[in-house]
């Protein structure tokens, strides 16, 4: 069944990173010729993340076995860190366009709160296996 699951969602998952590249050149070129480097780096940084982050979840979930269980651990820290990264970033250029001061401290207290909920779920709340290594709650 998961060979099937996979087979029809190839398609898709290509044609949604086609589409997700297509519109981030596009951004990209648009603040280029505003002569605005800044939000065009902005846009290629984020668009390079997103593509790190969707690639260590795959080897995430494709990692097996005992070596894989400890790939498992070290792929969950550098999707935590991609995704920390992405949303200070983010957080960064919501903060900057909000005119209120308050309002900007509450858009970084809002990303500090998902960081560290995000590392709490992956890192603090999982059980642990003999080797110290959380297990995965998705079934065998």
């Amino acid at each position: 069944m998961a060979a099937a699951i996979r087979v029809v969602t190839a398609p898709v998952a290509l044609a949604s990173s086609a589409l997700f590249l297509l519109t981030s050149a596009i951004a990209a070129r648009r603040a280029i010729a505003r002569g605005d480097a800044g939000d065009a780096a902005l846009v290629v940084a984020a668009a390079v993340l997103v593509a790190a982050l969707l690639a260590a979840v795959r080897a995430h979930d494709e990692a097996e076995g005992r070596r894989g269980r400890r790939r498992r651990g070290l792929l969950r820290a550098v999707v935590w860190a991609v995704s920390a990264t992405l949303t200070a970033m983010f957080a960064r250029r919501v903060a900057a366009l909000v005119a209120d001061p308050g309002v900007a401290a509450l858009v970084w207290a809002m990303a500090g709160a998902t960081v560290a909920g995000g590392f709490c779920c992956l890192f603090v709340m999982r059980g642990q296996d003999d080797d110290g290594v959380g297990h995965d709650a998705r079934p065998a």
